[in-house]
Order: structure tokens, then sequence, then C-alpha cells
């Protein structure tokens, strides 16, 4: 059975007791039943009904007749427990799935962090060789004006003005 799109196993039955002393025709009619078992109980209805309710397979409550009450004027208490735990329920999912989209927000807002400290660390790392590369080529101008002569004939070499590192 469904409440509030929770799933709920209801179970009436009877309650039994063990026979003490059986008689031939009930150890026969038990060994029909159970024909597998070589050593059979024999029980015997007490006329006890009872109500099983199952959410999940550990989570079991259980009515009975009583001297005082009997199962069906103890049913509408099963009717409220039977919302009481679909609602409970629900809000555990409710919260379980505002649990996951928090993460899943957490985990894109860190992936995008990441990738942004991975483009820095990238441009930062292509600045600091071209800084490299840009002080090897001041270094080696002078050097290739002196041996080609080149400013004699009047050549001059451009030179690019690139801001240090800070």
């Amino acid at each position: 059975m469904q409440v509030l799109g929770c799933w709920f196993s209801v179970r009436i039955g009877d309650r039994s007791s063990r026979v003490a002393n059986p008689t031939p025709q009930q150890i026969a009619r038990a060994k029909r039943r159970h024909p597998w078992g070589e050593d059979v109980c024999v029980m015997e209805p007490t006329g006890r009904l009872s109500l099983t309710l199952t959410e999940q397979s550990w989570d079991v409550q259980e009515w009975h007749d009583t001297k005082a009450d009997s199962l069906e004027r103890q049913l509408p208490a099963v009717i409220p427990q039977m919302i009481r735990r679909a609602e409970y329920r629900r809000a555990q999912q409710e919260a379980e799935a505002r649990r996951q989209a928090h993460a899943a927000i957490v985990e894109r807002m860190q992936d995008r962090q990441q990738k942004r400290i991975d483009r820095l660390t990238t441009a930062a790392t292509s600045y600091r060789e071209f800084c490299v590369l840009q002080q090897f080529v001041d270094a080696l101008t002078p050097a290739l004006a002196a041996v080609s002569g080149a400013r004699s004939l009047g050549i001059p070499y451009p030179k690019v003005d690139v801001p240090r590192g800070r």
C-alpha cells in the first residue's frame, strides 16, 4: 500500500500457539503442510489478531488484540501512524535531495575555481618564460650588433618594451 509516495506492507494475521499434546490427526495435517520437516510443530490459532506494518525491512510496528482493546478499535491509530511515517520519510528524502543539490553546486564551484587557477598558472608560466626569453634577446642583441657590424651600417634593432614580472 502506498501512502504519500511511501510504500508500506500491511499484514493481518492470527496469532498461533504450539499445541502441547497434539492428536495424530493434527500431526498428519501439519506434516502435509510441511512435508520436508521431520519434527513438525502443531500450531493452533489463538483467535488474537495482529496487524503488522512494515515500511522498510527493518522498520516494523505491530498492533495486537488485547483484553481491553480489539484490533478493530486500534485501527484509527494505525492510519495516522502511516501518515506520520510517510511524512517523515518524505522530509528525509527532501533533505537528502537538498544535500545532494548543495553538494553538486559546491562541486561545480570548486571545478570552476580549479579551472581558473589552472588558467592563471598557465598564463603566469607563459609570462615567466616570455620574460626569460626577452632577457635573453636583450642580452644577445648588443653582442650580435657588435659581431655583425650592423650598428656601423645604421640598422637599428627593434626592442620590445614588455613590463617585467612584479
